[in-house]
């Protein structure tokens, strides 16, 4: 097969992508899942048109429908007499992501220092700590601040699109050159799971004759994923049972911040939320009641608290905070943190005793489940995620249970039914998303060997990888469009250590020019 290489060099690759990452990431397009509008925030229709404005400053035609963006690039050569297809990004971020005006370059990471991040010092990011990081290093880092993510999810598929968009209108004089027709499509609200209006973009997509694609939106470098995860969210709730007590003791004020990342990587990047250590805490003391008084979620993705608890002694109190930190200090490398201060306490305070009766059902129920951090390639996981006391009259607690098989999946959630009646706790549970192995298998020669021989054929080393999470690629199967996902090329998703490398975001465009020819002739 006669494949050319673009005439640029990979310096100016690596020059145009860099612009358009930069330019994406100082834009707010974070989503809102408690929004009724479509698309959920305002940033977003922004987001949009600066996407439509950078497409006709390349000459290309863009149009905003139901929100989403889409461009058409025509096909070349062989590409013409193939069916168009389509390659998608989500132009939303995930909650937390904050824009950023300038990004932070790191020339020729050893890999053994430390990733400088501007605003916290306390992250331990190198391959000691993230073996996986080995994939950059000598390599020029990019990163942000340190305190909260800036956006590669997905904005680094958009920067690695465009500059593909770019690249395959500056090689339009090569005779050689053959590529389908190219649908750009730029979905909003990805990140809250939305699906309004996808099966309308779908119709319009397959008219004009769509069969098949990808979407740019995985993590790790070179990734292609053969399926993806079967999920559901739990929810467990437990009346409010207010009683005031006259207590004479101490009241400890607690903030604890969780490890925060992406279930894509939870094991290398030890996923805890801070629940999780408050009830690793009792559990080791043993502690037949204890008084929480206020129970508050922050933080990204409000995987943190801050708290108070009553204390009857100073020793009690002691031997509680030199075990919190037993279980928090060793995971302050990863992001986690503790702070706490005490005052002395003789009034009536109040007792929510359905709160503690949630959290020692989920003291016991710890051992008896794997977590998410502790759960690789295809284990299940179930992994607690924080206890929501802002109902009216209820505690919540929010369990995320995935699993790749769809009966060890109903397995893991009858066996959480079951706990929460010993309790006579209230439940629900909701389907995030199946598996998608079955549509994949089906075109495995297009989706997959494709993006492999690609990878290959230009040095690189493909990954395939169950995809431990989902990017929305299912909404697109359900309604008929067979597409699989590829990896952008970054680490710490959706997270303040997240970060890619100039190198790589120019292969990964490159990689991606290689697939669009091989499509060409695959596709005949």
């Amino acid at each position: 097969m006669d494949l050319i290489k673009p005439k640029q060099t990979e310096s100016q690759i690596e020059q145009v992508g860099f612009h358009f990452l930069s330019k994406f990431v100082s834009i707010d397009s974070m989503s809102d899942s408690l929004s009724q509008q479509h698309p959920s925030t305002q940033q977003q229709l922004y987001m949009a048109q600066v996407l439509v404005d950078t497409y006709q400053e390349l000459g290309i035609k863009a149009d905003i429908v139901h929100g989403s963006v889409i461009a058409k690039i025509k096909g070349k050569g062989k590409g013409l007499s193939t069916k168009p297809i389509m390659l998608s990004t989500h132009l939303d971020t995930a909650k937390g992501t904050k824009p950023i005006s300038s990004l932070n370059i790191l020339k020729n990471w050893d890999g053994i220092k430390n990733i400088p991040y501007t605003h916290n010092k306390q992250f331990e990011c190198n391959v000691i700590n993230f073996p996986s990081l080995k994939d950059f290093v000598g390599q020029d880092v990019i990163f942000g601040n340190g305190v909260h993510p800036f956006g590669l999810d997905d904005k680094l598929g958009l920067a690695e699109s465009f500059t593909l968009a770019w690249l395959l209108q500056q090689n339009q004089d090569n005779p050689q050159l053959s590529y389908p027709t190219i649908f750009f499509l730029h979905r909003p609200d990805e990140e809250i799971n939305s699906q309004k209006f996808v099966p309308d973009i779908v119709r319009y997509l397959k008219n004009q004759g769509v069969g098949y694609g990808f979407t740019i939106d995985g993590m790790a470098p070179f990734e292609i994923n053969p399926e993806s995860l079967n999920a559901s969210m739990l929810s467990v709730g437990s009346p409010k049972i207010p009683i005031q007590k006259q207590l004479k003791g101490y009241v400890l004020d607690v903030e604890i911040q969780g490890v925060v990342c992406h279930t894509f990587n939870a094991h290398e990047e030890k996923l805890t939320p801070a629940i999780i250590f408050l009830c690793e805490t009792i559990r080791q003391l043993r502690l037949q009641d204890i008084n929480i008084l206020e129970l508050v979620p922050c933080g990204l993705k409000e995987l943190s608290y801050k708290m108070k608890i009553f204390f009857e002694n100073k020793s009690e109190m002691s031997d509680f905070i030199e075990t919190l930190k037993q279980k928090v200090l060793p995971y302050e490398k990863y992001g986690a943190a503790l702070s706490y201060q005490n005052q002395s306490v003789y009034q009536t305070l109040t007792i929510d005793k359905g709160l503690n009766s949630l959290i020692y059902w989920l003291c016991d129920l710890l051992p008896k489940i794997r977590l998410s951090r502790d759960s690789i390639g295809i284990q299940g996981f179930t992994n607690p995620l924080r206890i929501d006391t802002n109902k009216l009259n209820v505690n919540q607690l929010l369990l995320q249970v995935g699993h790749f098989e769809k009966r060890k999946l109903v397995d893991q959630i009858m066996f959480l039914i079951q706990e929460t009646l010993k309790y006579n706790f209230s439940f629900s549970y909701k389907p995030l998303f199946d598996n998608i192995k079955s549509h994949i298998q089906k075109h495995s020669k297009l989706l997959i060997d494709i993006p492999v021989q690609s990878a290959i054929s230009l040095g690189f080393q493909p990954k395939i990888i169950p995809m431990r999470y989902s990017n929305g690629t299912d909404v697109f199967l359900e309604q008929g469009l067979v597409i699989g996902n590829l990896g952008t090329g970054y680490f710490g998703a959706e997270c303040p250590k997240e970060i890619t490398s100039i190198q790589m975001l120019a292969r990964h465009i490159c990689w991606l020019f290689n697939i669009c020819q091989r499509l060409s002739s695959e596709m005949l």
